[in-house]
């Protein structure tokens, strides 16, 4: 599963490259990050705040 993807364009074809990041985005859709290393109750408690 790709985490990522880098769209380059050749100079001064920066609308060229948003245009291709725009058919990927429409395509997949926007990926959520998960930090698989950090529990929320827990970064929660430790902030402080009622979790």
């Amino acid at each position: 599963m790709p985490v990522g993807v880098q769209v380059i364009a050749s100079a001064f074809q920066e609308e060229q490259a948003l245009r291709a990041a725009s058919v990927i985005q429409a395509a997949v859709g926007s990926i959520t990050r998960v930090d698989p290393f950090v529990n929320p109750v827990t970064r929660a408690t430790v902030a402080g705040m009622p979790g």
